[in-house]
């Protein structure tokens, strides 16, 4: 399930680290130039983007069938469905997540997956750094956020932007939520 590549120097030095990197997500094929070109600018890691397969998958799924989607992270799922779906990521099936796979049992599967994390996404290291920035003025806590994720490894650093794309997606379509009748309601219902 969950893993994370603490440095490029260990991939150098580890055979099971590099492994476990080759995991990670692929770039699209169908992206074109200009997507990889901004893609690798955005990326602090050489090689490139280092975003585990599950991570993408779902917030890919979720941002093409999910952003209407009311309860997106709140609303339960199948129990049975969510451990499937781990099992066959786990195994390093190709799963292909479509219109088929409930909303909320792959909203489920990213909660999941980020909470047993057996390294938090911000590392241990960095934790009272990252929480510290609350003491600083407005205008520093920006400088300083920036260089501490500088400081994270590339894998961490790589899926903690996609993350953040995802959820900057998500809170874009906050306001313009439809129920299942097709009617628009209110965010908090």
């Amino acid at each position: 399930g969950a893993m994370s590549v603490d440095s490029i120097t260990d991939l150098d030095d580890n055979q099971s680290r590099l492994l476990e990197a080759l995991q990670l997500s692929l770039p699209a094929e169908a992206q074109s130039k200009k997507e990889k070109a901004r893609d690798k600018k955005l990326s602090l890691n050489p090689i490139y983007r280092q975003v585990p397969r599950l991570v993408d998958s779902c917030c890919q799924h979720l941002e093409k069938h999910g952003l209407q989607t009311v309860g997106i992270f709140r609303v339960g799922s199948s129990k049975k469905r969510v451990r499937q779906l781990r099992e066959e990521f786990d195994r390093g099936i190709d799963v292909v997540l479509d219109e088929e796979h409930s909303i909320h049992d792959v909203a489920a599967l990213l909660k999941e997956f980020l909470r047993d994390m057996p390294d938090p996404l911000l590392t241990r290291e960095l934790y009272t750094p990252f929480i510290n920035t609350l003491l600083l003025e407005p205008d520093e806590q920006l400088s300083t956020l920036q260089l501490l994720i500088y400081l994270l490894p590339p894998c961490n650093c790589d899926t903690l932007h996609r993350l953040l794309q995802f959820l900057s997606t998500v809170a874009g379509h906050a306001e313009d939520t439809t129920d299942k009748d097709g009617q628009e309601v209110s965010p908090g219902h």
